[in-house]
């Protein structure tokens, strides 16, 4: 009887578990990805985002799914007393999602997190180079991007690369790129 018991108790965890662990964010990622693109968002991309007004509307169809992927899965953090707004979240998501246009993924696997600068920083985790060498960077950066699941960005770099589009500059672009 006592065995009985734990089979049951073992088999109605393991369906909790399930339920928490798989179900219940798929579930939730489906109600994110059917809801209708914000207008707000619509119009913000419009207005800030020059390469959003030049897409084909299949793209812009397209990046719309993408980026309500992107911040269904992803976490942004400000930095150094920065408010990460909504609207912050929606240009940096775009740039990203950009990068995932006519792919068949939707995301950007292990990467979790979003860390914003208001400017630029200084990394404080030591670089290995090809050489073997460790070192701590020196200078001021705009963004980096690191394989266990972070990038960091320095917003007014963002903006910079945003709304000048044509100077080749894009800290946004360069950083997601190495997440690919």
């Amino acid at each position: 009887m006592l065995f009985w018991l734990f089979v049951g108790l073992v088999l109605a965890g393991s369906a909790l578990a399930y339920g928490l662990l798989v179900y219940l964010p798929r579930v939730r990622l489906q109600r994110a990805v059917t809801r209708p693109f914000p207008a707000h968002w619509q119009s913000l991309l419009q207005q800030q985002l020059p390469l959003y007004q030049r897409l084909p509307v299949a793209l812009r169809d397209e990046l719309q799914q993408k980026i309500k992927v992107f911040l269904h899965q992803k976490t942004f953090v400000g930095c150094d007393g920065l408010e990460v707004s909504d609207d912050m979240r929606v240009l940096i998501a775009a740039q990203a999602c950009v990068l995932l246009l006519n792919r068949p993924t939707s995301d950007y696997g292990d990467l979790e997190w979003i860390y914003l600068y208001p400017g630029e920083f200084r990394s404080k985790i030591p670089e290995r180079d090809h050489t073997g060498v460790i070192s701590h960077a020196s200078g001021s950066l705009a963004g980096v991007s690191w394989e266990n699941g972070r990038v960091v960005l320095a917003w007014d770099s963002v903006r910079h690369g945003m709304l000048r589009d044509n100077d080749g500059y894009n800290v946004v672009l360069h950083e997601f790129a190495h997440q690919l």
